[in-house]
């Protein structure tokens, strides 16, 4: 257990071939269904938790990855699939872009999202928060200089 969200350990056994895969399960709790989180940090610490875990994996499981550089694709899911797992795609897609060539462009990653499965990122409350999200990531990072902002002026309902 960890504040925001559980991690699980399962083992998958497929009983006519004998083999046995282990799988990590995360469960983020502090995540209301059409909501967002209630903290960015909290959220970036999430998502590094489970990219750390994902490069373990891969070093422990294929050594000689010839792969994709991050590994295998993560699963990610939610109740449909496209609200809470649309913003946390998003946000690890833009990260990773941010880390490798220094830029993000989030509308157009979620646009590109939404070719593959539609309406990802179900309200205007999820889509601000990646960009809120990966502001307070390039600021902890060093790539951006602190900016004071205010969020009680804006409208944030979803309608």
């Amino acid at each position: 257990m960890f504040q925001d969200f559980k991690l699980s350990h399962l083992e998958l056994f497929n009983t006519q071939t004998g083999e046995c895969r282990e799988v990590s399960h995360y469960l983020y709790m502090s995540w209301p269904d059409f909501g967002v989180p209630k903290s960015a940090s909290a959220m970036l610490d999430f998502q590094a938790h489970v990219k750390r875990r994902q490069e373990s994996s891969l070093r422990t499981l294929y050594p000689d990855w010839t792969g994709p550089p991050g590994g295998p694709p993560v699963v990610v899911h939610c109740s449909a699939g496209i609200g809470r797992t649309g913003t946390f795609c998003t946000l690890d897609i833009c990260l990773s872009r941010l880390e490798d060539i220094g830029t993000v462009d989030i509308k157009q990653t979620v646009r590109r999202m939404r070719t593959q499965r539609a309406f990802s990122i179900q309200t205007w409350d999820q889509y601000y928060f990646c960009y809120k999200a990966v502001i307070e990531y390039a600021q902890q990072s060093g790539l951006l200089q602190p900016v004071e902002w205010s969020d009680t002026e804006l409208e944030t309902d979803s309608e």
